[in-house]
Protein backbone atom coordinates (compact mmCIF):
# COMPACT_ATOMS: atom_id res chain seq x y z
CA UNK A 1 0.00 0.00 0.00
CA UNK A 2 1.18 3.62 -0.52
CA UNK A 3 0.18 5.85 1.75
CA UNK A 4 1.36 9.64 1.03
CA UNK A 5 0.03 12.73 1.16
CA UNK A 6 0.06 15.31 -1.48
CA UNK A 7 2.67 17.38 -3.09
CA UNK A 8 2.96 20.43 -5.27
CA UNK A 9 4.32 20.03 -8.98
CA UNK A 10 6.58 22.38 -10.08
CA UNK A 11 7.43 21.25 -13.87
CA UNK A 12 11.29 22.29 -14.80
CA UNK A 13 -29.76 -31.36 -20.65
CA UNK A 14 -27.50 -33.79 -22.58
CA UNK A 15 -24.16 -32.75 -21.51
CA UNK A 16 -20.26 -33.26 -22.68
CA UNK A 17 -18.05 -32.96 -20.51
CA UNK A 18 -15.30 -30.97 -21.30
CA UNK A 19 -12.96 -33.86 -21.21
CA UNK A 20 -14.85 -35.45 -24.29
CA UNK A 21 -14.21 -34.20 -27.64
CA UNK A 22 -16.02 -34.94 -30.05
CA UNK A 23 -23.20 -24.19 -38.41
CA UNK A 24 -26.01 -22.04 -38.46
CA UNK A 25 -28.31 -19.63 -35.89
CA UNK A 26 -31.93 -20.22 -38.03
CA UNK A 27 -33.71 -18.33 -35.86
CA UNK A 28 -34.61 -17.45 -31.97
CA UNK A 29 -38.58 -17.47 -30.74
CA UNK A 30 -39.35 -14.38 -28.75
CA UNK A 31 -41.77 -15.58 -25.56
CA UNK A 32 -41.66 -15.33 -21.70
CA UNK A 33 -40.93 -18.58 -20.08
CA UNK A 34 -43.61 -20.25 -17.71
CA UNK A 35 -42.26 -22.24 -14.69
CA UNK A 36 -41.20 -25.48 -15.68
CA UNK A 37 -40.35 -28.79 -14.13
CA UNK A 38 -37.09 -30.94 -13.83
CA UNK A 39 -35.68 -31.78 -17.17
CA UNK A 40 -34.24 -35.72 -17.21
CA UNK A 41 -31.41 -33.84 -19.77
CA UNK A 42 -30.01 -32.17 -17.18
CA UNK A 43 -29.86 -34.66 -14.39
CA UNK A 44 -27.42 -34.81 -12.25
CA UNK A 45 -27.34 -30.63 -12.12
CA UNK A 46 -28.39 -29.77 -9.12
CA UNK A 47 -30.34 -26.19 -8.30
CA UNK A 48 -27.53 -24.47 -6.24
CA UNK A 49 -28.10 -21.64 -3.78
CA UNK A 50 -27.57 -17.94 -4.79
CA UNK A 51 -25.66 -15.85 -2.03
CA UNK A 52 -24.29 -13.09 -2.19
CA UNK A 53 -20.56 -13.24 -3.10
CA UNK A 54 -19.34 -9.57 -4.93
CA UNK A 55 -16.98 -7.42 -3.25
CA UNK A 56 -15.20 -5.04 -5.76
CA UNK A 57 -11.26 -6.50 -5.03
CA UNK A 58 -9.15 -3.13 -4.29
CA UNK A 59 -5.64 -1.84 -3.93
CA UNK A 60 -6.53 1.10 -1.77
CA UNK A 61 -8.25 2.22 1.08
CA UNK A 62 -10.16 5.24 1.90
CA UNK A 63 -6.99 6.63 3.71
CA UNK A 64 -4.98 6.14 0.49
CA UNK A 65 -3.50 9.18 -1.93
CA UNK A 66 -2.44 6.95 -4.78
CA UNK A 67 0.74 8.68 -7.03
CA UNK A 68 1.68 6.74 -10.33
CA UNK A 69 4.33 7.94 -12.53
CA UNK A 70 4.85 6.29 -16.50
CA UNK A 71 8.31 5.67 -17.45
CA UNK A 72 10.41 3.10 -18.77
CA UNK A 73 11.30 -0.04 -17.15
CA UNK A 74 14.79 1.36 -16.54
CA UNK A 75 13.61 4.55 -14.97
CA UNK A 76 14.14 5.31 -11.71
CA UNK A 77 10.85 6.14 -9.79
CA UNK A 78 10.25 9.29 -8.29
CA UNK A 79 9.90 9.14 -3.92
CA UNK A 80 6.50 8.50 -2.97
CA UNK A 81 5.11 7.14 -6.52
CA UNK A 82 4.63 3.51 -8.01
CA UNK A 83 5.88 2.41 -11.36
CA UNK A 84 3.78 2.36 -14.27
CA UNK A 85 5.99 0.66 -17.33
CA UNK A 86 3.24 0.20 -19.89
CA UNK A 87 1.86 -2.83 -19.01
CA UNK A 88 -1.43 -4.02 -19.57
CA UNK A 89 -4.09 -3.79 -16.57
CA UNK A 90 -2.91 -6.32 -13.84
CA UNK A 91 -1.25 -6.88 -10.45
CA UNK A 92 1.70 -4.38 -9.46
CA UNK A 93 3.51 -4.35 -6.16
CA UNK A 94 2.45 -2.57 -3.14
CA UNK A 95 -0.87 -4.18 -3.74
CA UNK A 96 -1.70 -1.77 -5.96
CA UNK A 97 -3.61 -3.23 -9.30
CA UNK A 98 -3.42 -1.27 -12.80
CA UNK A 99 -2.43 -0.84 -16.31
CA UNK A 100 -3.64 -0.77 -20.08
CA UNK A 101 -6.36 -2.28 -21.65
CA UNK A 102 -3.35 -3.08 -24.53
CA UNK A 103 0.59 -3.07 -23.95
CA UNK A 104 2.29 0.67 -23.78
CA UNK A 105 5.06 -0.91 -22.86
CA UNK A 106 6.92 0.34 -26.04
CA UNK A 107 5.73 4.11 -26.06
CA UNK A 108 7.16 4.97 -22.74
CA UNK A 109 9.78 7.68 -22.96
CA UNK A 110 12.78 9.20 -20.26
CA UNK A 111 14.04 12.18 -21.82
CA UNK A 112 17.31 12.93 -19.48
CA UNK A 113 16.56 16.41 -19.89
CA UNK A 114 15.13 17.43 -16.33
CA UNK A 115 16.46 16.44 -12.67
CA UNK A 116 12.47 15.88 -11.57
CA UNK A 117 12.00 12.53 -12.80
CA UNK A 118 7.93 12.72 -12.61
CA UNK A 119 8.64 15.73 -15.57
CA UNK A 120 11.02 13.75 -17.03
CA UNK A 121 9.28 10.58 -18.16
CA UNK A 122 5.98 9.67 -19.94
CA UNK A 123 3.86 7.08 -21.70
CA UNK A 124 2.05 7.99 -24.99
CA UNK A 125 -1.47 7.08 -24.83
CA UNK A 126 -2.30 7.54 -28.63
CA UNK A 127 0.53 6.23 -30.67
CA UNK A 128 -0.49 3.24 -32.97
CA UNK A 129 -4.16 3.43 -31.01
CA UNK A 130 -6.02 4.86 -28.63
CA UNK A 131 -5.46 3.29 -25.47
CA UNK A 132 -7.25 3.53 -21.76
CA UNK A 133 -5.41 3.24 -18.35
CA UNK A 134 -7.62 2.02 -15.08
CA UNK A 135 -7.10 1.48 -11.48
CA UNK A 136 -8.93 -1.20 -9.31
CA UNK A 137 -10.25 0.80 -6.36
CA UNK A 138 -13.31 1.21 -4.06
CA UNK A 139 -16.10 2.17 -5.41
CA UNK A 140 -16.85 6.00 -4.55
CA UNK A 141 -15.81 9.94 -4.79
CA UNK A 142 -12.09 10.84 -5.90
CA UNK A 143 -9.95 13.77 -6.39
CA UNK A 144 -7.62 13.15 -9.49
CA UNK A 145 -4.93 15.33 -10.59
CA UNK A 146 -3.49 14.40 -13.77
CA UNK A 147 -0.27 16.14 -15.50
CA UNK A 148 0.53 15.33 -19.13
CA UNK A 149 3.71 16.74 -21.07
CA UNK A 150 7.02 16.43 -22.60
CA UNK A 151 10.19 18.17 -21.14
CA UNK A 152 11.49 17.86 -25.15
CA UNK A 153 8.51 17.99 -27.21
CA UNK A 154 5.43 20.45 -27.35
CA UNK A 155 3.52 19.36 -30.17
CA UNK A 156 0.87 18.08 -29.03
CA UNK A 157 -3.22 18.80 -28.02
CA UNK A 158 -3.51 17.57 -24.65
CA UNK A 159 -7.42 15.97 -23.69
CA UNK A 160 -7.54 13.54 -20.98
CA UNK A 161 -10.74 12.98 -19.52
CA UNK A 162 -11.12 10.70 -16.04
CA UNK A 163 -15.08 8.56 -15.66
CA UNK A 164 -15.25 10.38 -18.40
CA UNK A 165 -14.93 13.63 -17.75
CA UNK A 166 -12.59 16.18 -18.99
CA UNK A 167 -9.71 16.55 -16.97
CA UNK A 168 -6.86 17.78 -19.00
CA UNK A 169 -7.45 20.24 -21.68
CA UNK A 170 -4.51 22.16 -23.55
CA UNK A 171 -1.98 23.04 -25.65
CA UNK A 172 1.62 23.01 -24.50
CA UNK A 173 3.67 25.74 -26.20
CA UNK A 174 7.74 26.28 -25.77
CA UNK A 175 7.92 27.96 -22.78
CA UNK A 176 4.86 26.20 -20.86
CA UNK A 177 5.31 22.33 -21.78
CA UNK A 178 3.13 20.32 -19.07
CA UNK A 179 -0.63 20.88 -18.66
CA UNK A 180 -2.41 19.63 -15.63
CA UNK A 181 -5.57 19.29 -14.17
CA UNK A 182 -7.52 18.01 -11.18
CA UNK A 183 -11.31 16.52 -11.45
CA UNK A 184 -13.30 14.94 -8.65
CA UNK A 185 -15.32 11.90 -9.64
CA UNK A 186 -17.52 9.16 -8.91
CA UNK A 187 -16.21 5.32 -9.56
CA UNK A 188 -19.34 3.03 -9.54
CA UNK A 189 -17.46 -0.07 -11.26
CA UNK A 190 -14.98 -0.73 -8.87
CA UNK A 191 -12.11 0.98 -11.49
CA UNK A 192 -11.59 4.41 -12.28
CA UNK A 193 -10.65 5.11 -15.90
CA UNK A 194 -8.46 7.51 -17.77
CA UNK A 195 -9.09 8.26 -21.36
CA UNK A 196 -8.31 9.94 -24.57
CA UNK A 197 -10.72 12.71 -24.91
CA UNK A 198 -12.02 13.90 -28.27
CA UNK A 199 -9.85 16.75 -30.14
CA UNK A 200 -6.72 14.76 -28.22
CA UNK A 201 -3.68 15.37 -30.66
CA UNK A 202 -0.44 12.87 -29.38
CA UNK A 203 -1.95 12.57 -25.69
CA UNK A 204 1.56 12.30 -23.26
CA UNK A 205 0.84 11.21 -19.61
CA UNK A 206 3.33 11.91 -17.04
CA UNK A 207 1.91 10.98 -14.05
CA UNK A 208 -1.34 10.96 -11.74
CA UNK A 209 -2.72 11.23 -8.25
CA UNK A 210 -5.67 9.83 -6.82
CA UNK A 211 -7.36 10.84 -3.44
CA UNK A 212 -10.02 9.26 -1.83
CA UNK A 213 -13.04 11.32 -0.94
CA UNK A 214 -15.47 9.63 0.10
CA UNK A 215 -15.03 6.00 -0.39
CA UNK A 216 -17.43 2.98 1.00
CA UNK A 217 -15.41 0.11 1.76
CA UNK A 218 -17.15 -2.88 0.17
CA UNK A 219 -17.62 -5.90 2.38
CA UNK A 220 -15.36 -8.91 1.69
CA UNK A 221 -17.71 -12.12 0.56
CA UNK A 222 -19.55 -14.57 2.85
CA UNK A 223 -18.17 -17.85 3.23
CA UNK A 224 -19.20 -20.31 0.98
CA UNK A 225 -20.78 -17.60 -1.32
CA UNK A 226 -21.82 -18.53 -4.46
CA UNK A 227 -23.39 -16.54 -7.25
CA UNK A 228 -24.84 -17.98 -10.35
CA UNK A 229 -25.60 -16.27 -14.10
CA UNK A 230 -28.14 -17.43 -16.56
CA UNK A 231 -27.69 -15.70 -19.71
CA UNK A 232 -31.01 -14.74 -21.82
CA UNK A 233 -32.94 -11.89 -23.39
CA UNK A 234 -34.21 -9.32 -21.09
CA UNK A 235 -37.71 -10.60 -21.49
CA UNK A 236 -37.32 -14.43 -20.57
CA UNK A 237 -38.23 -15.72 -16.91
CA UNK A 238 -34.82 -16.18 -14.75
CA UNK A 239 -34.38 -19.70 -13.52
CA UNK A 240 -34.63 -20.06 -9.72
CA UNK A 241 -31.33 -19.08 -7.52
CA UNK A 242 -29.68 -17.17 -10.86
CA UNK A 243 -28.96 -13.79 -11.56
CA UNK A 244 -30.32 -12.69 -15.31
CA UNK A 245 -27.25 -11.30 -17.98
CA UNK A 246 -29.21 -9.89 -21.09
CA UNK A 247 -26.37 -8.91 -22.76
CA UNK A 248 -24.97 -5.67 -21.01
CA UNK A 249 -22.14 -3.77 -21.36
CA UNK A 250 -20.15 -4.16 -18.01
CA UNK A 251 -22.22 -2.02 -15.33
CA UNK A 252 -24.11 -2.11 -11.57
CA UNK A 253 -26.34 -4.92 -11.65
CA UNK A 254 -29.17 -5.86 -9.31
CA UNK A 255 -28.51 -6.33 -5.67
CA UNK A 256 -25.39 -4.68 -6.15
CA UNK A 257 -23.25 -7.23 -8.40
CA UNK A 258 -21.34 -6.01 -11.00
CA UNK A 259 -21.04 -7.63 -14.51
CA UNK A 260 -21.85 -7.61 -18.21
CA UNK A 261 -19.75 -7.60 -21.66
CA UNK A 262 -17.12 -5.59 -23.24
CA UNK A 263 -19.64 -4.24 -26.00
CA UNK A 264 -23.02 -5.07 -25.99
CA UNK A 265 -24.36 -8.66 -26.87
CA UNK A 266 -28.43 -7.56 -26.12
CA UNK A 267 -28.92 -8.59 -29.39
CA UNK A 268 -27.75 -11.99 -29.37
CA UNK A 269 -29.40 -13.47 -26.84
CA UNK A 270 -32.10 -16.52 -27.54
CA UNK A 271 -34.92 -17.99 -25.70
CA UNK A 272 -35.30 -20.94 -28.02
CA UNK A 273 -38.59 -22.52 -26.52
CA UNK A 274 -37.47 -25.53 -26.79
CA UNK A 275 -40.25 -28.60 -26.33
CA UNK A 276 -37.52 -31.10 -24.89
CA UNK A 277 -35.85 -28.26 -22.83
CA UNK A 278 -38.12 -27.94 -19.65
CA UNK A 279 -34.75 -26.18 -17.69
CA UNK A 280 -34.91 -22.41 -18.49
CA UNK A 281 -31.03 -22.99 -17.61
CA UNK A 282 -30.70 -24.91 -21.20
CA UNK A 283 -32.91 -23.21 -22.94
CA UNK A 284 -31.87 -19.58 -22.89
CA UNK A 285 -27.95 -18.58 -24.04
CA UNK A 286 -25.74 -15.90 -25.51
CA UNK A 287 -23.76 -15.96 -29.02
CA UNK A 288 -20.37 -14.60 -27.78
CA UNK A 289 -19.13 -14.67 -31.26
CA UNK A 290 -21.67 -12.94 -33.72
CA UNK A 291 -20.35 -10.31 -35.36
CA UNK A 292 -17.19 -10.05 -33.29
CA UNK A 293 -15.93 -11.66 -30.00
CA UNK A 294 -17.00 -10.54 -26.62
CA UNK A 295 -15.67 -10.90 -23.24
CA UNK A 296 -17.54 -11.24 -19.69
CA UNK A 297 -16.55 -9.99 -16.23
CA UNK A 298 -17.83 -10.29 -13.35
CA UNK A 299 -16.13 -8.13 -10.00
CA UNK A 300 -15.18 -10.02 -7.37
CA UNK A 301 -13.03 -9.80 -4.71
CA UNK A 302 -9.36 -11.38 -5.35
CA UNK A 303 -9.04 -15.03 -4.34
CA UNK A 304 -9.23 -18.47 -5.82
CA UNK A 305 -12.98 -19.56 -7.32
CA UNK A 306 -14.16 -22.89 -8.94
CA UNK A 307 -16.09 -22.15 -11.77
CA UNK A 308 -18.71 -24.25 -13.29
CA UNK A 309 -19.76 -23.16 -17.12
CA UNK A 310 -21.99 -24.71 -19.44
CA UNK A 311 -21.91 -23.74 -23.33
CA UNK A 312 -24.69 -25.13 -25.58
CA UNK A 313 -27.92 -24.32 -27.43
CA UNK A 314 -30.81 -27.24 -27.43
CA UNK A 315 -32.15 -25.91 -31.19
CA UNK A 316 -28.20 -25.75 -32.94
CA UNK A 317 -26.04 -28.48 -32.08
CA UNK A 318 -23.59 -26.71 -34.70
CA UNK A 319 -20.62 -24.99 -32.53
CA UNK A 320 -17.27 -25.89 -31.27
CA UNK A 321 -17.23 -24.65 -27.99
CA UNK A 322 -14.19 -23.44 -26.39
CA UNK A 323 -14.04 -20.87 -23.09
CA UNK A 324 -11.11 -19.29 -21.08
CA UNK A 325 -11.40 -18.62 -17.39
CA UNK A 326 -9.01 -16.25 -16.51
CA UNK A 327 -6.87 -17.14 -19.46
CA UNK A 328 -7.06 -21.39 -18.74
CA UNK A 329 -9.10 -23.58 -20.94
CA UNK A 330 -12.65 -24.14 -19.19
CA UNK A 331 -15.00 -24.87 -21.80
CA UNK A 332 -13.53 -27.73 -24.83
CA UNK A 333 -15.79 -29.97 -27.01
CA UNK A 334 -18.07 -29.79 -30.33
CA UNK A 335 -21.88 -29.93 -29.81
CA UNK A 336 -23.76 -32.80 -31.55
CA UNK A 337 -27.56 -33.60 -31.58
CA UNK A 338 -27.05 -36.28 -28.81
CA UNK A 339 -24.92 -33.77 -26.83
CA UNK A 340 -25.73 -30.30 -27.46
CA UNK A 341 -24.33 -28.88 -24.63
CA UNK A 342 -20.42 -29.10 -23.20
CA UNK A 343 -19.81 -28.10 -19.67
CA UNK A 344 -16.11 -27.51 -17.89
CA UNK A 345 -14.86 -26.97 -14.70
CA UNK A 346 -11.73 -24.75 -13.38
CA UNK A 347 -10.20 -23.61 -10.26
CA UNK A 348 -8.69 -20.38 -11.22
CA UNK A 349 -7.38 -17.22 -9.30
CA UNK A 350 -8.56 -13.49 -9.77
CA UNK A 351 -6.14 -10.98 -8.72
CA UNK A 352 -7.36 -7.51 -10.38
CA UNK A 353 -10.80 -7.57 -8.97
CA UNK A 354 -12.49 -9.25 -12.13
CA UNK A 355 -13.46 -12.57 -13.66
CA UNK A 356 -12.73 -12.46 -16.90
CA UNK A 357 -14.42 -14.96 -19.92
CA UNK A 358 -13.23 -15.26 -23.14
CA UNK A 359 -13.76 -17.08 -26.28
CA UNK A 360 -10.58 -19.69 -26.74
CA UNK A 361 -8.39 -19.70 -30.00
CA UNK A 362 -10.19 -22.49 -32.27
CA UNK A 363 -14.15 -22.00 -30.91
CA UNK A 364 -16.58 -21.72 -33.45
CA UNK A 365 -19.77 -20.09 -32.92
CA UNK A 366 -19.54 -19.80 -29.00
CA UNK A 367 -22.78 -20.09 -27.01
CA UNK A 368 -23.20 -19.45 -23.23
CA UNK A 369 -25.64 -20.15 -21.48
CA UNK A 370 -25.01 -20.06 -17.45
CA UNK A 371 -22.53 -19.86 -15.18
CA UNK A 372 -21.56 -20.84 -11.52
CA UNK A 373 -19.19 -19.37 -9.49
CA UNK A 374 -18.10 -20.33 -5.61
CA UNK A 375 -15.06 -19.62 -3.68
CA UNK A 376 -12.96 -22.71 -3.75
Amino acid sequence: MLTLTRTHHRPPARIRPASDRGASDRGASRRGASGRAASPRVAGLEPLESRRLLSVAVAATAEDVIKINFQTPQSSTPSGYAADTGQTFGARSGGLTYGWNQSATGFTRDRNVTSDQRFDTLVHMQQYGNRTWELAVPNGTYSVFVMAGDPQYFDSVYRINVEGELTVNGTPSSGDRFISGTQTVEVTDGRLTVTNAAGAKNNKLAFIEITPQDVTEPPPPPPGGQVNINFQPAGAETPEGYLADTGQVFGERAGDFHYGWDQSATGFTRDRDDDDSLDQRFDTLIHTQQYGNRTWEIALANGTYAVHLVAGDPQYPDGNYRYNVEGPLAVNGAASSDAPFVEGHVTVTVADGRLTISNAEGAFNNKLAFLEIAPA
